[in-house]
Parts: C-alpha cells; structure tokens; sequence
C-alpha cells in the first residue's frame, strides 16, 4: 500500500488548537455526512495514518452501498490488525517507560493506546494516572522549595534585632524595614503567581504558593480567600503530603562567563544561523542590560516565527521531515510558544505512526 502524507487539512487541525497534548486525541467518529462513510473515504485516511477515523466510517456504512464487502475487507484484513499491532506496541512502551520513569512519555503512550484502542477509557485512565503522578511529585518540590525559601527570607530582618544600646538607632530600623518589604513584595508575588498557576489549571501549584504568601504576610485576606477556594479545586489524587525539612541544599553550578558577549557577536551568530548559540548570547546580553538585546531577542522571534510557517507550507507540500526540522529550530528559539511545541509534538507522533504503519503492511 502506498502511503501518502499529511495534507493541509491536518495542518489546521493541530494549529487550530486541537494539537496532540500529552498524546491525547479525540476519538474517531464517523462523518456527519453518510456519503463520506466509503471504502475510498476510508482508505484515504488510513493511508494518512487516521486510522481509528477509517474504522469508524466503515463500520458506520450502510450494508446496501456497492463498497461495503470491499470496505469489510480492508477492516479486517488491514486495519484491526494494524490497529491491534500499534495498541500493543505503545502499551508495552508505556509500561516500560514509566518503569525507567520516563512519566511524560509514558502519559504520552497511554494517550497514543487510547487512540488506537475501542475502549479507550482504561488508556485514558492510566494516562491521567502518570500524569497525577508527575504532578504530585511537581507539587511536593515546590511545597518544599518554597517553605526553605520562606524561612530564610524571614530570617533576615530578624537577624538585624538590634541590642539594647541600639534599640532606637534609625540606620537599623530602616535595614529592618527594608527587609520586611522584601517579605511583603515576596507575598504578593506569590499571590500572582498563584492565579497564574490557576489559569494554567493547575490548583496544586497555586495552593503552594497561596501557602507560601500566607507565611510570609499572615494577615493577607485576599490570599487566604483565594487559599480556601483552590483547597475544593484539588484534584483527589493529589495530597497534601508532609514535607520534611532538610538542611542540605544543593548549590547550582556557577555559571562561565561567555566570551565576546555584545551586541556585534549576536549579530555575526544570526547571521551565520547559530540559532542555539545566538539565543543564549542574547539573553544573557539582556541580563547585562547590553544594547539592542531587547530588538535582538525580537530578531530570533520573528525568525522563530519564520520556522514554523515554513513547517506548515513544508506540510502542505506533504514533506513531514522537513516541518519536523522546521518547527524544532523554532522550539529552540521559542521553547516557552505552546503552539510551536505542540506542533512538533504532534508531527513526531504522526510520523512515527506512519512509520509503523508502513512497517506492518
């Protein structure tokens, strides 16, 4: 069977919003119009790897159509097996990458065994397993890092008690009251955070730092108001685990000074299309406040921009590789852009689907 590639059509699916997440899809349904429930409507999205999208419609056609024997035919003879063989595959992935604790790939799998199973609740239920996992394990090292964070914040005006003979003395007064709207600066930061966090649908993270503004500003209402309406958004598999404290604290490596840091360096590494390079000297030029590094940092955005269009007309063009390497430089320049991550995302899973496919037949 030949195989064709992705057409523009899915392009839109994953940038419309409707990308791969945690290898999540949504399940096959058959089309809304019965005309398109054929044996060539189905063949057509087998061969573009939706195969769960091919089953549906076959097993929606009507039993009177002249296709309906040849479409039976390629249910049984090449797309339940097919479709058994690659649930198979990603299950035994799934496991043995949460066995090595590779838990976001793992999720992932699960959500590729979903896809390809017709029961997919169990999948989607071990998925969300992972994921809880990951999720309280993100939870208690924040809860933990915040509390040790806290306590020496809260040290340091402390620290400056003055003794009897300076009890009064201004200079040391105006010390403590710096460092106590340190603290104060350090609560509301927390508190934005927090809604931050919410927005993202992540109420464990949120809780932590609410925690964290409460103990450095007891007497903050909004943050305590805030605290008691995330405790009923907490999902049941996560729990307030008790964290211990721990004195040891790993110190972060020093970070090596870079050489030839300015602006023309930057520049000579765009130009030549040191795109890693060129965003790590930039942003560091940025933390210096070194000239232009704001226009710069714009610079590598736009081409990040660049890099993902050219991925979607790579796509179109049905050359999936070369949108895979297009849209990883614009991961590289734009990591934190969701919509450049799940598009890569999405492309590596189609084509190692594809690949697979192509293997079995």
């Amino acid at each position: 069977m030949d195989y064709k590639w992705i057409t523009l059509c899915c392009l839109l699916t994953i940038t419309s919003g409707c990308a791969l997440t945690s290898g999540m899809q949504p399940r096959a349904k058959p089309s809304a119009f019965n005309f398109l429930n054929n044996y060539k409507s189905a063949l057509h999205d087998f061969e573009l790897g939706h195969v769960m999208e091919a089953r549906a419609k076959i097993v929606a056609m009507d039993k009177s159509r002249e296709d309906y024997a040849a479409a039976q035919t390629l249910l049984h003879q090449h797309i339940d097996p097919s479709r058994l063989k690659m649930l198979q595959f990603y299950l035994d992935r799934a496991r043995l990458r949460e066995k090595h604790n590779k838990w976001k790939m793992a999720a992932q799998d699960f959500g590729q065994a979903a896809y390809f199973s017709i029961r997919p609740k169990r999948w989607q239920q071990q998925r969300t397993r992972v994921i809880m996992k990951m999720r309280q394990l993100r939870f208690d090292i924040l809860r933990k890092a915040l509390q040790a964070e806290d306590r020496d914040l809260l040290a340091h005006p402390k620290a400056l008690t003055p003794p009897k003979q300076l009890r009064n003395d201004p200079r040391i007064k105006a010390w403590q009251e710096a460092r106590w709207n340190a603290v104060e600066e350090q609560s509301q930061s927390a508190y934005s955070k927090a809604n931050g966090y919410l927005h993202d649908n992540l109420p464990e993270l949120a809780y932590a730092e609410l925690q964290s503004a409460l103990r450095l500003d007891p007497g903050a209402n909004q943050a305590q108001g805030l605290l008691d309406k995330v405790a009923k958004q907490l999902p049941p598999q996560i729990h307030l685990t008790r964290i211990k404290s721990s004195s040891r604290i790993r110190k972060p490596k020093a970070k090596h000074a870079l050489p030839n840091l300015n602006g023309a360096t930057i520049k000579q590494m765009i130009a030549a299309q040191q795109w890693v390079k060129a965003r790590q000297y930039a942003l560091a030029w940025k933390r210096q406040q070194g000239a232009n590094a704001g226009k710069l940092l714009q610079q590598l955005s736009h081409q990040a921009q660049l890099f993902f269009n050219h991925g979607r007309m790579a796509v179109k063009q049905e050359k999936l590789d070369k949108a895979i390497t297009l849209w990883q430089q614009a991961v590289t320049l734009a990591p934190k852009n969701k919509e450049y991550s799940k598009a890569l995302e999405w492309a590596k899973q189609m084509q190692e689907r594809l690949t697979l496919l192509k293997k079995e037949e």
